[in-house]
């Protein structure tokens, strides 16, 4: 019998979770991820009475493949549907435009980051290690954390944001090019806890305001704090230009444009937190979605390469996978 492989992915979101889901029968996966907990931006946090998603609001589904490795986490409950009305607001048209209902809306319970800890069981996940370099040569690289070298890997996959994995992956890497080709935008979101209830027709608003981009009724969502609660993100493009502004600034910023926005909301407010996100949105996905180099035994995946959905990573990691079980 062959001796089994030993990949390390680097990043524990929705594509480097599902990416070792399908190769760990295989192979001997280890995932490393930077942050305390799974799901990158598919993220809860624990603030108040309650929680907030204050990263993907949502997600929908519409590949087969995304539906089949749901089944299970909707039979368990770990995903449910968000339903409610979405409106949209517009600065040339006064009043409040109810949108279509293309697809179902889905969410992670109890949180977001309900779907990506189901998709963690079982899995080598090494928590709160920020992955500084990787070293050596092809079928033995090692993972560089701080001072510690672990490894040998066979291989080395990148499931993070384009330009981390651009900073990380070595200049062997041959397909460094699409992934310097996608562009990424900032967003700013701020997590407010209310008096009382802001949103009764709608769960969610859309604006194209200057500065505020959607303002979610976090409390709406299935198996959430009943505490009123309200999860608002900034325009990427406004982000992108404060990226390295002072947070209270931004804060204040965005709370002086809701305001204008929902007239009244001032005086609702009890608390408010404030989080960055340097690489929120995927604004131009890479040229090619099976970033690949069997010579290095180096690799590429996340939702960069195909769009700026939820299910873009899952997709990605399930194209690397086929050509990485091919290799294997």
């Amino acid at each position: 019998m062959s001796e089994r492989r030993k990949i390390a992915v680097v990043g524990a979101g929705i594509a480097g979770l599902a990416l070792a889901r399908s190769l760990h029968d295989i192979a001997d996966v280890t995932v490393f991820e930077k942050s305390r907990g799974v799901g990158g931006r598919m993220a809860t946090r624990r603030a108040g009475a309650g929680g907030f998603d204050h990263g993907a609001q949502y997600f929908t589904v519409r590949d087969d493949a995304f539906r089949r490795m749901l089944e299970p986490a909707i039979e368990e409950g770990i995903v449910q549907a968000w339903t409610g009305t979405i409106g949209s607001c517009s600065r040339t048209s006064p009043g409040i435009r109810h949108e279509a209902v293309l697809s179902p809306r889905f969410v992670g319970t109890p949180g977001m980051t309900g779907l990506p800890k189901w998709l963690s069981r079982g899995l080598d996940v090494r928590l709160a290690t920020k992955v500084d370099a990787i070293e050596g040569v092809p079928c033995r690289w090692e993972i560089a954390v701080g001072s510690e070298r672990i490894g040998p890997f066979d291989w080395v996959v990148t499931a993070c944001p384009a330009p981390q994995a651009l900073a990380l992956l070595p200049a062997s890497f041959s397909r460094r090019e699409p992934i310097a080709n996608a562009n990424m935008n900032a967003c700013f979101t701020l997590m407010i806890t209310l008096e009382y209830p802001a949103l009764s027709d709608h769960c969610a608003l859309r604006y194209d305001d200057e500065i505020i981009s959607f303002v979610a009724d976090n409390s709406s969502k299935p198996q959430r704090s009943a505490q009123p609660s309200l999860v608002v993100h900034c325009q990427n493009t406004w982000a992108d230009r404060n990226i390295g502004s002072d947070l209270d600034a931004v804060r204040s910023a965005m709370l002086g444009n809701l305001a204008k926005l929902m007239p009244g909301i001032a005086s609702n407010i009890a608390a408010v937190e404030i989080h960055r996100w340097r690489f929120a949105n995927v604004d131009v996905a890479s040229a090619d979605d099976v970033l690949i180099d069997v010579d290095s035994r180096l690799a590429a995946c996340g939702d960069w390469t195909i769009g700026n959905r939820v299910e873009a990573a899952f997709l990605s990691a399930r194209k690397l996978s086929q050509a990485l079980g091919a290799s294997l």
